[in-house]
């Protein structure tokens, strides 16, 4: 067999290269700057009315509803609000302007206080009493809790309303309370929000190293075709045996006349044993019969 040819020495592996660390850099986040905008907001409520100075039977409680619109600078607010309040007597529609403070006290929760001066309309369904006009103040407690960035639940727990007029014969002094539903947007223009710095682009990265081909290796060595064996050898026949040998019949053995059963006997007597005689040598031959005696 041809020696086998030494492989070719394995080409070191290049080491990878280093990844380049990308640069940490820090983001620095700008204060949006305060708005210089407002918002203005619009509600419906329904309220109730109770007088407090006057007897049920002169001024009956009086509800129906309102429209309230306001404008928000910052914690300072602006209202306008038209009411409709009636009863079986009369109906009383009043135009209030009033200013009011907010404060948060929760998330989503804010609690003030308004004050406001108007005129009140007061019309009689019966045609001998004539329609009255007077001048009304009121003073409001304010519960707001915003459902989203532009809904909100009103809620005016305790008002104060003072109707002054010299017809009705005295100023009348109602407790009014409103729950309604608010809707605000903004308005004006509003500062914009510095834009945030871009992030910085990724690190380069150099090209992966460039690889040499591996070896080429030489081919196995040819090896001779394997050699021719003999033939196995022939064996000889096997031998005949000769035919096995007859064997002499077998001897008789002696012979034993048969015997008769006779009658069991009470108590036979021990006979003494009898040595059987072995018989002769030559054909055996049947006894002559004896003579009969006439």
């Amino acid at each position: 067999m041809a020696p086998a040819q030494p492989m070719a020495p394995a080409q070191p592996m290049q080491p990878a290269p280093h990844e380049a660390s990308a640069p940490t850099t820090t983001t620095t986040t700008t204060a949006t700057a305060s708005s210089g905008g407002s918002t203005l907001q619009i509600g419906a409520l329904l309220g109730l009315a109770m007088p407090i100075n006057r007897r049920p039977d002169q001024i009956a409680s009086l509800g129906g509803p309102s429209i309230s619109i306001g404008l928000a600078l910052r914690q300072f607010s602006l209202w306008l609000d038209l009411d409709s309040l009636g009863n079986s007597d009369a109906s009383h529609g009043t135009v209030l302007l009033s200013g009011s403070m907010m404060t948060a006290v929760a998330n989503r929760l804010q609690i003030g206080g308004r004050i406001g001066l108007g005129a009140t309309l007061v019309n009689f369904d019966e045609p001998a009493f004539r329609d009255v006009a007077g001048t009304t103040v009121r003073i409001d407690a304010l519960v707001e809790y915003d459902i989203s960035s532009s809904w909100a639940v009103w809620l005016r727990p305790l008002s104060f309303d003072v109707l002054s007029a010299a017809a009705l014969g005295g100023p009348i002094t109602t407790w009014q309370t409103r729950i309604g539903l608010g809707y605000g947007f903004s308005v004006g223009r509003r500062a914009a929000p510095a834009p945030a710095a871009p992030p910085p682009p990724p690190g380069t990265y150099p090209p992966p190293g460039t690889y040499p081909p591996p070896g080429t290796y030489p081919p196995p060595g040819t090896y001779p075709p394997p050699g021719t064996y003999p033939p196995p050898g022939t064996y000889p026949p096997p031998g005949t045996y000769p035919p096995p040998g007859t064997y002499p019949p077998p001897a008789p053995g002696p012979y034993q006349p048969p015997t008769t059963t006779a009658p069991a006997s009470p108590s036979p007597a021990p006979q003494p044993p009898v040595r059987s005689q072995p018989p002769p040598a030559g054909p055996l031959v049947a006894p002559a019969p004896a003579a009969r005696s006439r």
